[in-house]
């Protein structure tokens, strides 16, 4: 275990070392922003990794995602009222199926981003 002092209990040639200023967040927040804005447009970033939930893109799939799974829970309902059977198992082991697919395809991406990190000597 490392023990860090509070930035309270810190002389402060060491806080400035260690944390970044107020020009320097405006001046990252600004370079994301600007990713943000290209990726919106379609053009090219060098590192997107992590600001791809900012783009609108991303919150129109997320929301069409989620209507779609609304209606399908919906219709799944109504099967089960109109024939008078259970599904609820066989909608578990979709949403299972589609969520084991999901973790594998994060984890290949995590994966892939290790091994450009560790090739990349500026990381």
């Amino acid at each position: 275990i490392i023990e860090i002092e509070h930035i309270d209990d810190m002389p402060y040639n060491v806080t400035r070392r260690t944390w970044f200023s107020g020009t320097e967040l405006g001046s990252m927040q600004n370079r994301c922003l600007s990713s943000v804005n290209r990726m919106d447009e379609g053009k090219p970033v060098l590192c997107a990794r992590g600001l791809e939930r900012q783009t609108i893109r991303y919150r129109k799939d997320c929301n069409r995602t989620r209507k779609e799974m609304l209606a399908t829970v919906l219709d799944v309902q109504d099967m089960e009222r109109k024939y008078g059977y259970r599904m609820s198992d066989l909608m578990r082991a979709s949403c299972l199926s589609v969520s084991q697919r999901c973790v594998k395809y994060a984890q290949a991406i995590g994966r892939k981003d290790a091994e450009v990190a560790a090739s990349d000597a500026s990381w």
